[in-house]
C-alpha cells in the first residue's frame, strides 16, 4: 500500500511539473509567431505608390504654363477621388476639378518622405507642393508651395525650387518667388513694369519646414545657371 502511494504521488508531481511548462511553450511559440508578424500597410500605401523615387542631389523644381510639353517632367499621376482626400486642404486651395497629380518623392530622413505634388494653382493644376509624410504617424505633417507659373494680361508670377543636399546629408530648399505688374494696366501711358523678387531658404530639421537665416538669394543663385 505505500509503495502505490508513493506511485501516485509521483505522477501528480510530474503532471504538475508538465503542467507549468507547458503554458511557458505555447506562449513563447505565440510570442515569436506574433513578433514576425508584419506591420499592415497604412492608408497612405497606394497613394505613396503613385509617386516616382528620386534622389536629390541638386533638383529643380519648377512649373509651367503647356502640360502638354513633352519636356515637361513634372506631369504626374492623377489622383483619384478618395486619394485626393487624404491630402491636407491646403494642397487643394485651387479649382480641384483641374487635378492633382503624383510626381516625385524624396527620402528625407528615416521617417519622412517629401512628396512633390502638382496641385490646383491660379488657373490650372500649376502649384506643384511639398507634401512631407511622416511614416510615424501615418500622416501628413506639413504642405507648402514650391513651383508656380501663371500669366493673366499684364500680371505675371512664377515661383521655382531647388531641393539639396548638405554635407551632413540633411535636405535644404530653396525658393525664388517673382510677380511682374505692368504699368499699362493701370494707366495706358504707363510704360513701367513693377517686378518683386523674394527668395526663402527652408531646412527639415524640425517637425515643420523651417525658415533659415541664411542669405536665402545667395543660395538660389547658386542653382539659377543649372538646367
Amino acid at each position: 500500500m505505500p509503495a502505490l502511494i508513493v506511485i501516485h504521488v509521483m505522477k501528480l508531481q510530474n503532471w504538475f511539473k508538465i503542467s507549468l511548462v507547458l503554458p511557458i511553450i505555447i506562449l513563447s511559440s505565440f510570442t515569436i509567431k506574433t513578433g514576425n508578424r508584419q506591420k499592415p500597410p497604412g492608408k497612405y500605401a497606394t497613394l505613396l505608390n503613385l509617386y516616382q523615387p528620386v534622389t536629390i542631389n541638386n533638383f529643380k523644381v519648377y512649373s509651367t504654363t503647356n502640360f502638354y510639353d513633352d519636356a515637361y517632367k513634372f506631369k504626374g499621376k492623377r489622383l483619384d477621388d478618395a486619394q485626393v482626400q487624404l491630402l491636407p486642404k491646403k494642397a487643394i486651395s485651387g479649382d480641384p476639378g483641374s487635378g492633382l497629380f503624383a510626381t516625385y518623392k524624396f527620402v528625407i530622413d528615416a521617417n519622412r518622405t517629401g512628396l512633390l505634388t502638382r496641385t490646383p494653382g491660379q488657373y490650372d493644376s500649376s502649384s506643384i507642393k511639398l507634401l512631407i509624410y511622416d511614416k510615424r504617424k501615418d500622416a501628413i505633417t506639413d504642405c507648402f508651395q514650391v513651383a508656380e507659373k501663371w500669366a493673366d494680361a499684364g500680371d505675371t508670377f512664377e515661383a521655382q525650387s531647388w531641393l539639396f543636399k548638405n554635407p551632413d546629408k540633411t535636405i535644404n530648399c530653396a525658393l525664388w518667388e517673382q510677380s511682374v505688374h505692368d504699368g499699362k494696366l493701370d494707366d495706358e501711358e504707363d510704360t513701367t513694369r513693377k517686378v518683386t523678387r523674394h527668395y526663402y531658404l527652408f531646412g527639415f530639421k524640425k517637425a515643420i519646414h523651417d525658415t533659415l537665416s541664411t542669405n536665402a538669394k545667395a543660395v538660389f543663385e547658386r542653382f539659377k545657371e543649372m538646367k
